[in-house]
Parts: C-alpha cells; sequence; structure tokens
C-alpha cells in the first residue's frame, strides 16, 4: 500500500514517481489498490 503524508507533504509528485518506478505492472497494481482492496474487503 502506497501512501503519502498530506497534508503536511505535498502529494504532486507522487504519480509520476510512480509511473517511473521500476516495478513489474502486477506489483504496481498491488501496490496502487490490490493490496488495499483485499485487506479491507473491498
Amino acid at each position: 500500500v502506497f501512501a503519502v503524508d498530506y497534508p503536511f507533504a505535498g502529494n504532486e509528485g507522487v504519480l509520476p514517481f510512480f509511473a517511473q518506478a521500476d516495478l513489474p505492472e502486477q506489483a504496481k497494481r498491488k501496490i496502487a489498490h490490490e493490496n488495499a482492496a483485499r485487506l479491507l474487503g473491498l
């Protein structure tokens, strides 16, 4: 699960950073939403 420290730190750089991360697409999907959905039963 990926998070930012909003409102103490801005989150404007998050999407470009995440998009450029050297990770497989499956890992990006899990970090972005699948892990949280599974954990929270969504």
